[in-house]
């Protein structure tokens, strides 16, 4: 994105940099406006913060990240608004193709690298080393939730958010220009608008305190010496570098080479122009030379016109002179190239520059008799997914890792969109996905079961929205009844996942839906329900590997180990493997294809029960999924864990609403998802559900928990005594059979207390 090596030329220029700094002793007499490009500024910050990325993404601490931003931000005195990309134009559907596509290359070079990543994590003392191949600049991938999650939090900080209807990055200048506010952003193109405010601030310039510099509000009101710094581009003092007027910067960003013109098309024709014509030697028409070969280029072309200064005369004596160069080349299809140049030229200068070419000077002031925000906002302010299907007619699924021999992720929540494409009136849609090495597409026909009329009232859009992931009518009620507000969501979600998965062809286990559910509740529990659980409730290895990464941060002494109870454990980075990375993915785009569905399908009407704010309601989306956490509870499950090893040290009302939230999941009763979960260990677990008096449950969990540690420790003593016995061939033998003998595997004892010696399953 932007313009071809603009960036790196100005950083030659200090004299092109406006250094700022805005004191919090100050904030009271701040009066400035920051105008974010929203997409820029949450790939930077997801780049910045980018810890354990292929584990699918720190939802959490990402969120916490955003919260710190915007909290300094306003403490010290700015005013802040968000815009966010809508749907992107059909023209740049190249660009995104080509973007798609090394997103694929990076996603197989890293699953190529499964083995040298794990050896590096594996290696590491802590989990908070940022260590490893998978942190090169080559391979990250963003975590497919971050956009959404980032987007949420920001509602949530009261920071006005605002989707575009297409692309932001000009709807930013304009509205910068609008309130005389600064861009921030992380594009070079917003170097080359004639009109924006006070200025362009690039992400990685802007400079907030950390985490412990603004510990607390007391010490900003007092401290004297802390600052927000940024540096601060204006295209005055870049058009005056380069000799130009300033309302051709624009015409100069288009000939560099940018989204819209194609630099391979351009650079050449020019450069061998200059040479003929402004007798310029080779050696200065270097790369490090091609913006002042551009801009000596206007200049001259400006000078040949029939009218100098008016943008059309220009690009007409541009084409006639660079047509006889472009077809003397040896480029493919270089008449029809001639032919459309003056229109690329002009499509691509149109975008800088608030009005009509074809109507106008360039240098009149931008119409504010309506507001910018009222007329390029989009009507329904959902994803850009959405936005992007309704304009585009296509689905563009996010690229992450996933097990390239297996389908795309996307596919086990296809009928979920498919549900929303005839919503939305479409018959057949183009679903761009990964399918093994590569980018594909795929013709996909909206839901033709779906009976939906205009004239639905929100009851009937809820029962809809139920029937649609798989849950019965009647369990709306033990829901609503029994779980509160914020948890109904992953139930929802949860069951659609087992009944796809059965559906696909590949059922989850039960192992797999006990980790799954295990690890949604680490953070989203505490986050959601901090009156009645905090997170010493939870099990206390798998909550300190949630927050692992932000105590880091926050702290000079984070603590590297965790205490259950019973035992230290060192905190460890989970393995890679690929079932569990494509059952991660798998989740994360469920969780997506829900949300859009309930954007669309019940954005109308008022929800007196909460359940239908469903995944945006607030903490929910950042809290329901932690990389750390769910690789490790699937790693523990795959290796045979019981569901008590995974809740050890849990609190009894933890472990009791963990076992409400697993037999709504898979019971039998109110249409449960029991049958459809392949069973690898017998639990038995809904058993403590039914259980009436309260004093009876945590009598009987205490019970269970004793049980769980006796055989802990009667396994340990088992295992010192084989390392400590020389065991014979066909001892090792007969041992190797009982431990992969698959089938379901019998407990003598309680449901809590499954072997954690059980089966391996080697996906590799």
């Amino acid at each position: 994105m932007g313009i071809h090596g603009l960036a790196s030329f100005v950083q030659n220029y200090p004299s092109l940099n406006l250094q700022k700094a805005w004191a919090f002793k100050d904030a009271s007499h701040n009066t400035d406006h920051l105008i974010f490009d929203g997409n820029a500024f949450v790939y930077h910050y997801a780049y910045l913060h980018r810890e354990h990325w292929t584990h699918g993404g720190q939802y959490r601490y990402m969120a916490q990240v955003i919260q710190h931003t915007i909290t300094a931000l306003k403490q010290a005195g700015f005013a802040l608004t968000f815009l966010f990309d809508g749907a992107l134009p059909q023209d740049k559907e190249n660009t995104r193709i080509k973007r798609y596509k090394d997103y694929v290359e990076r996603t197989v070079l890293t699953m190529e690298n499964l083995s040298p990543i794990n050896a590096a994590n594996k290696k590491q003392s802590t989990a908070f080393l940022l260590e490893g191949p998978q942190y090169r600049n080559d391979l990250y991938v963003i975590p497919p939730m971050t956009l959404e999650v980032c987007i949420q939090t920001l509602y949530e900080l009261s920071v006005p958010v605002y989707i575009c209807s297409g692309e932001a990055d000009s709807v930013v200048a304009q509205y910068a220009e609008e309130t005389c506010g600064y861009i921030v952003s992380k594009d070079s193109d917003m170097l080359v608008y004639p009109r924006c405010g006070k200025g362009y601030i690039p992400l990685d310039t802007l400079s907030v305190p950390s985490f412990n510099d603004l510990a607390t509000t007391a010490t900003l009101e007092t401290t004297t010496d802390i600052s927000i710094y940024a540096i601060v581009y204006q295209p005055q003092n870049l058009a005056s570098l380069l000799r130009l007027d300033l309302h051709m910067l624009p015409l100069f960003g288009t000939l560099m080479g940018n989204d819209y013109m194609n630099i391979q098309v351009i650079k050449y024709p020019i450069m061998a122009w200059c040479s003929e014509n402004a007798k310029a030697s080779g050696h200065q028409l270097g790369s490090s030379q091609w913006p002042k070969c551009v801009a000596e280029f206007i200049r001259l072309m400006d000078q040949r016109s029939a009218a100098p200064g008016k943008y059309s005369s220009i690009i007409s004596t541009i084409v006639s002179e660079l047509e006889p160069v472009i077809l003397g080349t040896n480029m493919s299809k270089k008449k029809e190239k001639v032919n459309t140049l003056a229109q690329n030229i002009t499509d691509s200068v149109q975008r800088y520059i608030f009005e009509d070419l074809s109507a106008s000077t360039p240098t009149q002031s931008p119409n504010t008799t309506s507001t910018t925000l009222s007329r390029h906002m989009s009507t329904h302010q959902y994803s850009r997914h959405v936005l992007d299907l309704w304009a585009t007619q296509s689905f563009w699924g996010s690229i992450f890792l996933e097990d390239l021999q297996q389908e795309s992720s996307w596919c086990v929540s296809r009928s979920l969109r498919q549900a929303m494409y005839r919503l939305g009136g479409m018959d057949q849609i183009n679903e761009y996905v990964r399918e093994k090495h590569h980018l594909t597409h795929h013709v996909i026909s909206a839901a033709n079961d779906l009976t939906l009329n205009s004239n639905m009232n929100f009851k009937q859009r809820q029962r809809l929205f139920l029937q649609l992931h798989h849950t019965s009518t009647p369990l709306i009620d033990t829901l609503i009844n029994t779980v509160a507000s914020p948890l109904r969501p992953l139930i929802v979600c949860l069951r659609y996942f087992i009944q796809q998965c059965i559906n696909t062809g590949n059922p989850l286990a039960d192992h797999e839906v006990v980790a799954i559910l295990v690890a949604s509740m680490i953070d989203l529990v505490p986050t959601v329900m901090p009156k009645e659980f905090n997170e010493s409730d939870g099990p206390p290895y798998l909550t300190a590997l949630g927050s692992a990464i932000f105590t880091n941060k926050t702290s000079s002494s984070a603590p590297t180990t965790a205490n259950n109870g019973q035992e230290t454990e060192e905190l460890k980075i989970p393995s890679l493997k690929k079932r569990s990375i494509q059952l991660a993915s798998q989740w994360q785009h469920t969780l997506l294809s829900s949300q859009y569905l309930s954007q669309v399908l019940l954005s109308t009407g008022q929800d007196t029960q909460g359940i239908w704010q469903h995944l945006q309601q607030s903490g929910v989306l950042a809290s329901m999924y932690n990389g750390l956490v769910m690789h490790t509870c699937l790693q523990m499950g795959r290796l045979g864990a019981s569901m008590g090893r995974m809740m050890l040290g849990a609190s009894t009302k933890w472990m009791f609403l963990f076992g409400t939230l697993y037999d709504l999941v898979t019971g039998n009763s109110n249409g449960g998802m029991g049958r459809q979960v392949e069973k690898v260990f017998d639990y038995k677990f809904s058993k403590v559900t039914c259980l009436m008096d309260m004093e009876q449950r945590r009598s009987t969990i205490s019970w269970m928990k004793s049980r769980i540690l006796k055989k802990i420790e009667k396994q340990d003593r088992r295992m010192m005594i084989n390392k400590s016995t020389t065991t014979s061939p066909h001892t090792k033998k007969s041992m190797k059979m009982t431990a992969d003998g698959g089938g379901v595997r019998k407990s003598s004892g309680n449901a809590f207390s499954v072997l954690s010696s059980g089966c391996h399953f080697d996906d590799e």
